[in-house]
């Protein structure tokens, strides 16, 4: 039988591994905690921390404007819409008022007080002999 080939035979060297998994569930609670109370800012790697927290600040900045940007664009796209409907529906009346005044019974009825009267009679065609 073979010894299994990653295990750490050294006392010393094993501690090390552990101690820099910072992964573990317990680790991640203190993490947590000493973020939510403020005494991470107060340790001696302040510098790397602080640019963690500018990263989230500026991460935040680019979330609220990435939010105002989309309201913004929802006003604008609700707007057009209306604006659309109320072009569509003058497109509409105006069809049908164009549709009314090109009906015979309509011209008939205007043009009678100009002595012009529909045809009761369909027209003749005229030839011409060459």
């Amino acid at each position: 039988m073979t010894p299994p080939v990653n295990k750490i035979k050294d006392a010393k060297a094993r501690e090390r591994l552990r101690s820099k998994r910072h992964f573990g569930r317990f680790s991640f609670l203190k993490l947590l905690h000493a973020l939510l109370d403020g005494s991470f800012l107060n340790r001696n790697d302040i510098f790397s921390r602080l640019i963690f927290v500018i990263f989230l600040a500026v991460l935040g900045l680019f979330y609220i404007g990435n939010y105002h940007m989309a309201e913004k664009k929802i006003r604008r796209i609700s707007q057009v819409t209306s604006v659309n409907k109320e072009l569509s529906f003058n497109y509409h009346h105006m069809k049908t008022k164009l549709y009314e005044k090109n009906r015979s019974s309509y011209l008939a009825g205007k043009l009678a007080p100009m002595g012009i009267k529909p045809l009761v009679e369909p027209p003749e065609k005229i030839f011409i002999k060459p």
